[in-house]
């Protein structure tokens, strides 16, 4: 089964580069050497050099294909790396979580193929990063998702509104979580990061949906 991985990314490469290296380590069955991954990476922080991200992305994955825009749009680039899969089922990353412990990437595929034909709004399976997170709201956090879905709901998000607000607004019962524990099997590491070096959301406006980019200004 084709299961394409995308990754939207800030010019971390130390952050990436450990995000990469747990998951390929850590997701069973994964095999990143013959896998395509979909990169955007956005020019922040400012005067970074995005090559660096796209060198480390190719020491783990068999094929890279990258987009490098000179302005950055959360959405834009989460739309993106959506329109542009082609598998069956689409592992999204983002550049800066950790996988704490074992997953069997084929069973979590199995998982959601079961969950997806019991009931077809389920089109997403997250793993979980804090015992008591929503069951069934959709989140762009570490998860696998149907590409059917993904490149459907690809054309229809906006550049000014937060990509996240915008998967939630699918509705409560598309997502299920993989596996069926309550304690954390992912961890963001990329907080710490934003906090050291200054940077805060820019809302762009008095919505809290409206966030698309980080700033330090």
């Amino acid at each position: 089964m084709v299961i394409d991985f995308l990754m939207t990314a800030t010019c971390r490469p130390s952050i990436v580069h450990k995000s990469l290296s747990s998951f390929s380590s850590m997701l069973v069955g994964s095999d990143f050497s013959s896998r395509v991954l979909y990169l955007n990476v956005d020019p922040v922080p400012v005067g970074c050099k995005c090559v660096k991200v796209l060198n480390v992305c190719k020491k783990f994955f068999g094929s890279v294909v990258c987009r490098t825009p000179k302005k950055p749009n959360f959405s834009v680039a989460q739309k993106w790396c959506f329109g542009s899969s082609k598998g069956k089922l689409v592992f999204n990353l983002q550049d800066d979580w950790t996988l704490l412990e074992r997953v069997n990437l084929d069973k979590m595929s199995a998982f959601l193929l079961v969950k997806h034909r019991a009931n077809e709004s389920i089109a997403q399976a997250r793993l979980p990063y804090r015992p008591n997170m929503s069951r069934s709201k959709m989140f762009l956090s570490p998860s696998l998702m149907l590409g059917e879905f993904c490149r459907s709901f690809a054309k229809t998000m906006v550049s000014n509104k937060n990509p996240e607000v915008q998967l939630k607004a699918q509705g409560r019962g598309r997502s299920c979580v993989y596996p069926v524990v309550r304690r954390s099997i992912v961890k963001d590491i990329g907080r710490k990061w934003l906090k050291a070096h200054g940077y805060t959301r820019d809302y762009g406006g008095p919505r809290r949906s409206a966030f698309v980019r980080w700033n330090n200004a």
